[in-house]
């Protein structure tokens, strides 16, 4: 994340020095801003190598890993720059937001048979996604007080998962491996909005964004049994796809002027 931070400043850097000479206030500039906004998605374990799976002798079938994922609210901060050639506005922005969504999954597998006692084990999945963000382009149409754009780039999320275990079904009365560990997703993003200007250098925006974060990697660590200190861990993937709708402030730090009219 921190290579990404530093090569979105630069091409920042490079966007907002780009020379810019003209009579009307334009969209070009560096600026700040915060936002908030709702969000909704999929989410998908491939538990079927799971490593406590394979050791208990009862691997998920392919598929079964669909998890229930939560709908929830988002909010963080944002920083950006624009460059504008007439009515076209290019630029690049960044942004991190902190969100409560969680996807969660209760799943069953069977060693032989019907699920009689020691015959079955019930998994129980939950991934609270902590963080999220985006490196994104923007490309827009412009007027003196409204810009249309489409966006696009990079985005990732910080994840914590849980896993646990239990045994002897159909009851399930004997606790297995209880584990749990941090995780990172990286994908892309795109989506498109609308900003307007509201004057003294602010400006407020709405804009809908799909995140496809893909797929990582889980390496969970933990305990043979609640209480115990033998150590156990489990693996398997996630995959994650979020809707994500908001609304921004922004604020223009410096604004150049447009080169060529503003129609």
């Amino acid at each position: 994340m921190t290579k990404l931070t530093f090569a979105a400043l630069a091409l920042a850097t490079a966007v907002f020095s780009l020379p810019a000479s003209a009579q009307e206030p334009s969209w070009g500039g560096l600026y700040i801003g915060a936002h908030g906004g709702y969000a909704a998605g999929d989410a998908v374990a491939d538990l079927s190598h799971t490593t406590g799976a394979i050791i208990y002798g009862d691997p998920f079938p392919a598929g079964a890993g669909a998890l229930d994922v939560s709908e929830g609210w988002l909010g963080g901060l944002q920083i950006g720059a624009n460059h504008q050639r007439g009515a076209f506005v290019f630029g690049i922005e960044t942004d991190a937001s902190w969100t409560d969504l969680d996807a969660s999954g209760t799943f069953t597998t069977v060693t032989t048979g019907p699920c009689a006692p020691q015959s079955c084990t019930k998994w129980d999945v939950d991934t609270s996604l902590e963080a999220l963000g985006t490196v994104r382009g923007r490309l827009g149409l412009a007027t003196p007080r409204a810009l249309f754009y489409a966006t696009g780039g990079l985005a990732w999320a910080f994840t914590d998962t849980s896993q646990a275990s239990h045994h002897n079904g159909p009851d399930f009365a004997t606790p297995g491996g209880v584990v749990s560990g941090d995780s990172r997703h990286i994908g892309w993003t795109a989506g498109g909005g609308i900003e307007l200007k509201v004057g003294g250098g602010w400006s407020i925006k709405g804009e809908y964004l799909y995140l496809d974060l893909g797929e990582a990697d889980y390496h969970l660590q933990g305990t043979v049994a609640p209480g115990s200190t033998t150590p156990w861990a489990e693996s398997f993937s996630e995959d994650i796809e979020l809707h994500t709708a908001r609304v921004g402030l922004n604020y223009q730090l410096w604004e150049p002027e447009v080169i060529g009219p503003l129609k």
